[in-house]
């Protein structure tokens, strides 16, 4: 199981989920990885199929952005799939980082994680902020732009700077030091190229998560059936069962006659 070598009992849930799950532990164990995984990847596949989507809904005036009339208007329900997507891949990446962080010690993944997540905050809660703002009317509209085009304009805006000061940091971050062979730095050979354009471990993972974690989950599923069940099973038998005090006493008989001794 994922670091059961040093928390055999699970780990203690995350907040908020440990006032959601303070009855028990989170286990460490395959059936979590996949947990883990495919909270991950199905962000992975959502996000840019929603991007398909609106591109249609957008030409054809049914998506607006930053506007969270629900009448004829998308991107209030897109913003709530994208929000959960979100919350679970966020989840999930911050457990399994508790869960294997002495494992990932050398690598320094503290750093790293902050990186990829500040990330995804700039490019969706920061701009859900800021539609929030515009919808209050706190952004106030120009001569030229309307209040919803000038919190587009600065979430693109602001995405930009970000964007460069990330890239600046990810050089430093995500350092191929621990990768270096004790030769020294490789030419750049072809084959290299081709897999680090290569997309067959994404579409490796998307089958994992769309074909294999869900038999997963449904084994789980039988599982707490059967276990509940056989607990539903062992309490009726136990009900059954004659009470302790009105247990009735064994009949002893003498040896020359049927007749129990003592009555």
């Amino acid at each position: 199981g994922i670091n059961a070598e040093f928390k055999p009992d699970g780990m203690d849930h995350l907040f908020p989920m440990n006032i959601l799950f303070w009855f028990r532990k989170c286990p460490l164990n395959k059936r979590t990885l996949s947990y883990m995984k495919f909270s991950l990847v199905q962000y992975m596949i959502l996000r840019p199929l929603l991007t398909v989507i609106t591109v249609p809904l957008y030409f054809t005036g049914n998506y607006k952005e930053g506007d969270f009339d629900p009448q004829g208007n998308a991107y209030l329900y897109f913003a709530l799939i994208q929000n959960a997507s979100v919350f679970f891949g966020f989840t999930s990446l911050v457990y399994f980082y508790f869960a294997c962080k002495e494992f990932l010690q050398p690598y320094k993944p503290g750093m790293k994680f902050v990186v990829v997540k500040a990330v995804v905050f700039m490019c969706f809660w920061q701009g859900i902020f800021i539609a929030v703002l515009n919808h209050f009317h706190v952004i106030p509209h120009t001569q030229y732009w309307t209040s919803d085009d000038v919190g587009v304009g600065l979430q693109n805006f602001i995405v930009c700077i970000e964007m460069f000061i990330v890239a600046v940091a990810h050089r430093w971050i995500f350092t191929d030091t621990p990768y270096m062979p004790v030769s020294g730095r490789m030419k750049l050979r072809q084959w290299q190229l081709l897999h680090l354009f290569s997309i067959s471990d994404v579409l490796e993972e998307a089958h994992q998560a769309v074909v294999v974690t869900p038999g997963v989950f449904v084994e789980h599923a039988k599982q707490l059936n059967s276990e509940r069940k056989a607990a539903k099973e062992a309490k009726e038998a136990s009900k059954n069962l004659p009470a302790s005090g009105n247990s009735m006493k064994p009949l002893i008989s003498d040896s020359e006659g049927d007749q129990p001794i003592g009555e």
